[in-house]
């Protein structure tokens, strides 16, 4: 380790420190990252070619081009529609009380993740995570079903299904720019299928059956539960004894006040020192 000299102890401690500071997010990846390139390039250790080589990668600029791709995409009215008719239509009600069209967990996990693997593959994973994540939260609580057990399958089937391309996946496309830059033989586009394409299969296996078991049941708490049910809550309303309610019927006030949306449970009137209970 002596040999390493200072530029390597110098180095060594600046990715101690960014990983560090990662691992506690201290500040956005982004910022950390950025500032460690920085201190490299003000020590010497880098010059400006190497410090800025990064930002002319084929495959960093593959990747962002495809973030503006999906965003576009999420956009479109039309595909979203497309999507969740891919993934399923949300319950209805029937007459009798009940729901039609509902779908089990596992079968919307099977329809997420070969969905999601067949478009990582051809999309690049991470910004197809990005355009899921929202899409799939509101299709599982349209099903009634937590999100939490088909955000962790989303994220292995996005893995997966881009390791089947070269442009699946961010790593594919720098190791393909690697080999470009050293003059070697690039990789074909579905040479890695062989190892992504049984590999997802097992995941897809092992998430209907074990794994699924695994799977958080986090249906989103407390907070989760009153934004779905702002409409529906129980209020107490205090009518001044000179204000110009009194002496108008209560039914017809409060759905005159509130537009049919609410009605009155009970009247409390007080009377001295005492409270009494009046049917409506």
């Amino acid at each position: 380790m002596a040999a390493m000299g200072w530029k390597g102890w110098y180095t060594a401690s600046v990715l101690v420190v960014m990983f560090g500071a990662l691992c506690w997010e201290v500040y956005p990846p982004e910022t950390l990252v950025m500032a460690a390139l920085v201190m490299e390039w003000a020590a010497g250790i880098l010059n400006t070619d190497e410090a800025l080589a990064g930002f002319s990668n084929s495959g960093m600029i593959t990747v962002a081009a495809l973030f503006v791709l999906v965003k576009t995409a999420s956009r479109a009215k039309f595909l979203r529609q497309c999507l969740v008719a891919l993934f399923g239509r949300p319950n209805t009600h029937t007459a009798g009380g009940g729901q039609s069209n509902r779908f089990s967990a596992r079968w919307g996990i099977l329809r997420q993740m070969v969905i999601v693997m067949v478009l990582s593959a051809f999309l690049n994973n991470t910004p197809v995570v990005a355009f899921f994540i929202p899409l799939i939260r509101e299709w599982a609580r349209s099903q009634r079903m937590a999100p939490s057990k088909f955000l962790i399958p989303l994220s292995y089937s996005s893995i997966l299904g881009g390791v089947c391309t070269i442009v699946g996946t961010s790593t594919n496309l720098l190791v393909q720019g690697f080999l470009q830059a050293k003059g070697l033989q690039p990789f074909g586009f579905f040479d890695n299928g062989a190892v992504g394409v049984p590999a997802g299969v097992v995941a897809i296996l092992y998430m209907l059956t074990l794994g699924y078991y695994l799977l958080p049941d986090n249906k989103g708490g407390l907070f989760r539960h009153t934004k779905e049910h702002a409409s529906e809550f129980l209020t107490q309303l205090v009518v001044n004894p000179k204000g110009k309610l009194v002496g108008r019927p209560i039914l017809a006030t409060v759905m005159e006040i509130f537009g049919g949306e609410a009605t009155a449970l009970q009247l409390l009137r007080r009377r001295h020192e005492e409270v009494t209970i009046e049917p409506i």
